[in-house]
């Protein structure tokens, strides 16, 4: 796990207040810069200056008090309307398809959510110990798989000049050896039919079970792979599943992800 429960509860979403600050601090949320008003009244925009403002929720905490919720106001005097402080964030407010937001959950009940995704509590578990529906915590989890799947597709090519990057290809596949290790598809003992040649008036087949001890290959398949040391020195690796392995294959997923000039 990425940080103990116990970190994720004193440290991130302690209350509302430092909540926000970590969001801020990791960029998830706009920082202290000055933002404007965007409400229109009689055809004019107020452009007044928000600023952050605690204020009290429908909601109560555990020992009764009111849950207090960090949001933006306006400061020109005639206007002072309340804005949500994620209304920029398409990922904190979680509009649907009538572009409402329906999500009626604070920072903090959101951060615990990701954090469960992050480190691949079951969705039971996590309906257990948050007390949300199987549905809210499915929609969440769901949410939060669709933001690798956009960075993926907005992914830079690996590597440059200077830089090497390695390439294999794997076939991956099971096969038992010494009677030991954990029984895989094709280790099953294959059947095979043979026919019954002493009556000649008989249809059925018998079926015969070889004696063969480890069974067929599974056919698996073709991965291959590219691994590069970034300048930050993090690994960073892709794996793609291919229908062949020949140069055509592979050579157009090495120009697609791999900058020319580098070593491989």
């Amino acid at each position: 796990m990425t940080s103990t429960i116990g970190h994720l509860y004193r440290n991130i979403i302690r209350d509302e207040v430092v909540c926000v600050q970590y969001l801020k601090d990791r960029g998830l949320l706009l920082a202290d810069n000055p933002m404007t008003c965007i409400k229109v009244k009689d055809g004019v925009v107020c452009n007044g200056q928000l600023v952050e403002y605690l204020r009290s929720s429908k909601k109560r905490n555990s020992d009764g008090t009111m849950k207090r919720v960090v949001t933006l106001r306006c400061t020109k005097r005639g206007c002072q309307t309340y804005q949500s402080i994620r209304k920029d964030s398409d990922f904190f407010t979680y509009t649907d398809l009538n572009g409402r937001c329906n999500s009626q959950l604070s920072l903090c009940e959101i951060m615990e959510i990701v954090w469960f995704w992050v480190n691949l509590v079951p969705i039971n578990q996590a309906v257990n110990w948050t007390r949300r529906s199987k549905n809210t915590i499915i929609d969440w989890y769901n949410l939060c798989r669709d933001i690798p799947v956009y960075c993926f597709s907005k992914r830079e090519k690996m590597g440059g000049p200077g830089c090497t990057v390695q390439i294999d290809e794997s076939l991956f596949q099971g096969k038992r050896k010494y009677n030991r290790g954990r029984l895989q598809r094709g280790d099953h003992q294959p059947l095979r039919e043979i026919s019954n040649s002493s009556n000649e008036d008989s249809d059925e087949n018998e079926i015969v079970r070889t004696n063969k001890n480890y069974g067929n290959r599974i056919v698996g398949p073709w991965v291959f792979g590219i691994c590069w040391k970034r300048p930050d020195l993090l690994l960073e690796r892709r794996f793609f599943i291919v229908e062949k392995w020949d140069r055509e294959t592979l050579l157009q997923i090495i120009k697609n992800e791999i900058k020319t000039g580098t070593t491989i």
